[in-house]
């Protein structure tokens, strides 16, 4: 429920607000959702570092519920952040480890 609330907060627009689930990560820090949520969370409040902390983190444990956010999703979003920082070589590096994510897929072809 903390999760789906989360992605509500997000999809809604509601960054700061989102802010707020940080506080669960007590209860939650051996789940790789939790640990991407709060990377997309960070995200989107611009606290980059604490994103890629959290994302890499996300790839560090076991499934999650929702597939993908302990491998793909979670390294196509640190592709997506080293884009952004004008890193691109390390950007390509978590594409690549997308194994076929088309979104990644697609990310490597414009930056080559």
């Amino acid at each position: 429920m903390i999760e789906t609330y989360g992605y509500a907060l997000i999809n809604s627009g509601k960054y700061k607000d989102a802010l707020e689930i940080q506080k669960y990560e007590k209860y939650y820090s051996f789940s790789a959702d939790f640990s991407f949520l709060l990377g997309l969370i960070y995200m989107n409040n611009g606290l980059i570092d604490l994103s890629i902390k959290y994302f890499s983190k996300a790839t560090q444990l076991g499934d999650g519920n929702i597939e993908g956010t302990n491998s793909y999703l979670a390294f196509y979003n640190l592709g997506v952040i080293y884009e952004c920082l004008g890193l691109i070589e390390k950007a390509k590096e978590y594409y690549q480890k997308c194994n076929g994510y088309d979104l990644a897929v697609n990310r490597l072809k414009i930056i080559n």
